[in-house]
Parts: structure tokens; C-alpha cells; sequence
């Protein structure tokens, strides 16, 4: 006759932190059960998710902060602690979104990354391909400091853009690029 001593979650099975809104890696969960016989010998077992006498709490990753996952096994139960990261702060990188923009000209997001800060330190970069970024319009139609509103999931964040007059002659211009942070023209040398 086996009895059931104790259970616990196999080390590096259940993640010590997740991100907020993603998915809860469920299946990669495994937990150790320890039973003694009728010799008072341990026998140690392991266990999945899809034992049908476990039962887990739920665990959503839809708020940030320190999370309870519970397991509960023919009477015996063990709590892992799991911490959501929610995003701290976005930032631009650097050379990936113009500043500066003339008069009537179309802001160009193509190249655009930003980075995503979590509460816990770590980062990740995502572009323009996300399905999570959301990147608003700014009117060039005139001069002036724009702001475009750039959001990641719940996040949002404020971009300048500096919106001005850039007519040039092309009859003294060797060549015009609209660079990330400045406009840049040189005149031709005259004979």
C-alpha cells in the first residue's frame, strides 16, 4: 500500500515570472509526488497536468504582480509563487523614427522599433509588424511640435516631432535627406 507524502513542482517546470497578457506555459508543468510503501521506503513520481485527480488554481496573467499557482493532489497541495511583469516604459531606439519632418511631407513608421521595458528589469524590442503597436497621425499640413502617440498593449508613449519648412532650390541642391534627427542639405559649388 502506497501513501501519498507530499507533492511539490519540479524545479525549472513552472516559470518564477511570466509577462503580463501572455501566455501560461501549462504544459511544460510538472510536478514530483513523493509516496512511502509499507517499508517505509519513498518512491518518487512524476506527475502532468493532465493527471485527472490534479487540480490547478487559476492563474491569469491579465494584471501585473506576484501570483499564487496552486496544485492540489489526492489531498496534498503546493503553491508556486509567480511574478507577472507588467511594461515599466517605452522608449524609441535610436535612428528608427524621423523627429524632424517638412511641411506636407508623410512621417515614415516603417522602420520603427521600440523598446519595451518590464517591471522586472528585462526587455524585448518589437516593430511595426506587432499586432499589439499602435501608432497614431500627426498633421504636417503646418509648422509647429507635434506629438504622436505611439501605444504598446496598455502603454502609451509621447513622440515630438517637429514639423518645419524645408523648401529648398533644387537648382543649388546636390542632394536633400530627411535624416532622424535633422534635415540635412548642401549647395552646389558655383564655378
Amino acid at each position: 500500500v502506497l501513501k501519498l507524502v507530499s507533492i511539490s513542482a519540479l524545479n525549472g517546470t513552472v516559470p518564477v515570472s511570466v509577462i503580463k497578457d501572455s501566455a501560461f506555459p501549462y504544459s511544460r508543468i510538472r510536478l514530483t509526488t513523493v509516496y512511502v510503501n509499507a517499508n517505509n521506503e519513498e518512491l518518487i513520481y512524476l506527475i502532468g497536468l493532465d493527471d485527472e485527480k490534479l487540480t490547478v488554481s487559476d492563474f491569469s496573467t491579465a494584471t501585473a504582480g506576484e501570483k499564487a499557482l496552486v496544485f492540489s493532489f489526492m489531498g496534498k497541495e503546493t503553491t508556486v509563487r509567480v511574478m507577472v511583469n507588467g511594461i515599466e516604459n517605452l522608449s524609441v531606439v535610436p535612428g528608427t523614427l524621423q523627429t524632424v519632418i517638412g511641411i506636407g511631407q508623410t512621417l515614415e513608421t516603417g522602420e520603427l522599433r521600440i523598446r519595451v521595458q518590464y517591471t522586472d528589469g528585462t526587455y524585448t524590442y518589437v516593430d511595426t509588424t506587432s499586432i499589439y503597436l499602435s501608432i497614431g497621425a500627426i498633421d504636417t499640413s503646418a509648422e509647429g511640435t507635434k506629438i504622436l502617440k505611439i501605444k504598446y498593449q496598455e502603454t502609451e508613449l509621447d513622440v515630438e516631432i517637429l514639423v518645419k519648412n524645408v523648401s529648398v532650390s533644387q537648382d543649388n541642391m546636390i542632394f536633400g535627406v530627411t535624416m532622424p534627427d535633422s534635415l540635412v542639405a548642401r549647395d552646389a559649388y558655383k564655378n
